[in-house]
């Protein structure tokens, strides 16, 4: 029987690692690209999570959770706006190019 350590905890019972998510939502959230951020880390001499990984979690984890907080966020919203009077949206129907002379 073998052991192999691990430095970094997983998250709950699965074998998904704390730092490996944390490191493709920091690529993520930041807007840096992936393959540049990554190649980036490699040349750094940092151990990093491979491209496959990456969308992995992307699609698996962080986008689906951006989802369901942007869901959240807009109901709130809608709640808010439900129990105020009312919105009230006006305008003369005109729109005005910046480089219109009515623009300045």
């Amino acid at each position: 029987m073998s052991y192999v350590r691990c430095s970094q905890e997983n998250i709950g019972n699965t074998k998904l690692h704390n730092g490996n998510l944390a490191m493709s939502a920091g690529i993520l959230f930041s807007g840096s690209s992936p393959s540049q951020a990554l190649r980036f880390f490699q040349h750094m001499g940092l151990q990093s999570v491979a491209y496959r990984t990456y969308t992995e979690h992307q699609s698996s984890y962080l986008l689906p959770a951006v989802e369901n907080l942007y869901n959240v966020k807009q109901n709130e919203l809608l709640e808010s706006i439900k129990s105020d009077e009312g919105v009230v949206l006006g305008g003369d129907g005109h729109a005005v190019s910046p480089l219109s002379p009515d623009y300045y």
